[in-house]
C-alpha cells in the first residue's frame, strides 16, 4: 500500500494530525483516496460514502465491498453542464405561444370561459419554462451537475485541511498537493503531479 517507510510515516501523522479536525470530513476523504491509489472514485460516490446518515451504519468490510462494487459499474457523470433546454425547443415554443395567443384573442371574443382559462394556464406554463431555460442575455441555462457540486465541496473541504496541515507540517501538506486529484473523478495519484493545469 504504500511506497517506503517515508510514505508509511508521512501517511501516520496524517492520521493524528486529521484527528485534530474531527468535524472536517476532508480527513476521510484523503485517507479513502490514499489507501486506495490509483482508483478513480466518482465525487458524488467519495461525498455519499462519508454523509453521517450512511458512514455510521457501514462496516469496514461493507465500504470496501460497496467501494469495489461501484467501480465495477459503469457510471456516465457528465463533465460537462447539461443544458436546461436547446435553441430549436425555445424556437418552437415562442411559434406555440404566438398561435396560443391568437386563439385566445378569438376566445375572448366568443366569450369561451373554458378556453380562455386553459390559453391562459398553457401560456403561464410555457412562459415558465422559457424563464427557466433561458438567462437575461438570451442564453441557455445549464442544469446543475450534481458531481461537480460534489466535487467542489470535497475540494474546499481538502484544501481547508491541507492549508490547515501547512503551518504544523509542511512536507506532509505537499505530499498530499502533489498526488490528491480532485474532480469529476477523484483519486490518489501514483506519481507526484508537479503542476495544476
Amino acid at each position: 500500500m504504500f511506497d517506503d517507510d517515508n510514505e508509511l510515516q508521512l501517511y501516520e501523522d496524517f492520521l493524528q494530525l486529521a484527528k485534530a479536525h474531527p468535524q472536517c470530513k476532508a480527513g476521510n476523504y484523503i485517507r479513502e483516496l490514499w489507501e486506495h491509489k490509483g482508483t478513480a472514485i466518482s465525487a458524488t460516490e467519495l461525498y455519499t460514502l462519508y454523509q453521517p446518515q450512511f458512514s455510521q451504519y457501514i462496516s469496514d468490510d461493507l465500504r470496501q465491498v460497496e467501494r469495489v462494487t461501484n467501480s465495477l459499474q459503469f457510471t456516465s457523470y457528465p463533465e460537462l453542464p447539461i443544458t436546461f433546454t436547446d435553441l430549436l425547443t425555445i424556437r418552437d415554443l415562442g411559434e406555440f405561444l404566438q398561435k396560443l395567443r391568437c386563439d385566445l384573442a378569438e376566445a375572448r371574443e366568443n366569450n369561451d370561459e373554458g378556453r380562455i382559462c386553459e390559453d391562459i394556464a398553457t401560456i403561464e406554463y410555457l412562459n415558465d419554462y422559457i424563464l427557466h431555460g433561458v438567462t437575461n442575455g438570451g442564453k441557455l441555462k445549464n442544469i446543475r451537475s450534481l458531481v461537480r457540486d460534489h466535487a467542489r465541496l470535497i475540494g474546499q473541504g481538502v484544501q481547508y485541511l491541507v492549508d490547515s496541515i501547512q503551518t504544523v507540517h509542511p512536507r506532509l501538506a505537499e505530499h498530499i498537493a502533489m498526488h490528491i486529484v480532485i474532480g469529476v473523478q477523484c483519486y490518489w495519484s501514483c506519481d507526484a503531479i508537479r503542476h495544476r493545469a
